[in-house]
Order: structure tokens, then C-alpha cells, then sequence
């Protein structure tokens, strides 16, 4: 069950089953656009960290300073894993490009199935500690 969404005109954001989900839902990605998308991920998140699914599928462009600032410490706030969901050649094109070149400072990987995605993060969801 989807818990603590919130969505505006950039990004689709909840989390479910210790997962969080960050759907965007603009095809220009620039530094306004991520500065609200990190917004809008950590109210969701609460303070609490996630593995996150991005699902970037419609994103056609993004600009070098979005790339740097969601891969950096601020942008990765959160997060201790991510798994960005593409379709197109072109973005995986920018995926990698995107890995390459602003190094994420967590575990990161593209996919083109969700289900691979959600499988490969799972590893990264907190177990709850028995006391």
C-alpha cells in the first residue's frame, strides 16, 4: 500500500513495502527541477533512509547541474541505494552518462524492468531489529 504521497507538477513521490518511489513527470530535468524533486523526496522520506526507485522513463534531458546535485551528498540524502528505471536507448544513454560523469555517492544502478530494479534494491531495504 502506497504511504506518504505527495505530487506536483515535477515528481510523483511515495514509498511502499520499504521502498521509495520517485516517479518524474517532466521530459526537461534542470536544477529548479531537481531542487523540488529532493524536496518533495524528503518530506515523503520523512527522515528516514530508503533504497529508491526512480523512474525516469520520461525524462528526455538533463542538465549537468541537476546531474551534480542530485548525485551529491545533498541529493543523496535518504537514500543508501538507487535504481534509475529507463526505456529508451537514450536514456540509458543518459543513465550512463549520468553515472559516469557525476559518480552518485550510493550504490546506483539503470534498469529497463521494474521488477529487476525491485529485485536488486531489495537487498538494500532495513530489516526492523528485534528487541
Amino acid at each position: 500500500m502506497k504511504e506518504n504521497v505527495m505530487e506536483n507538477g515535477t515528481v510523483q513521490c511515495w514509498h511502499e513495502d520499504g521502498i521509495l518511489y520517485g516517479v518524474f513527470k517532466i521530459p526537461v530535468l534542470d536544477i529548479d527541477g531537481a531542487k523540488i524533486a529532493l524536496e518533495t523526496r524528503l518530506k515523503v522520506a520523512g527522515g528516514v533512509s530508503f533504497p529508491f526507485l526512480v523512474d525516469a522513463r520520461g525524462v528526455k534531458s538533463i542538465s549537468k547541474e541537476a546531474r551534480d546535485y542530485l548525485a551529491s551528498d545533498d541529493g543523496t540524502q535518504n537514500v543508501n541505494a538507487s535504481a534509475l528505471l529507463l526505456e529508451s536507448a537514450l536514456g540509458r544513454f543518459l543513465g550512463n552518462f549520468f553515472l559516469q560523469l557525476s559518480k552518485p555517492k550510493v550504490p546506483t544502478r539503470l534498469f529497463t524492468s521494474e521488477n529487476d530494479a525491485l529485485e536488486w534494491l531489495g537487498q538494500y531495504k532495513k530489516t526492523k531489529s528485534k528487541k
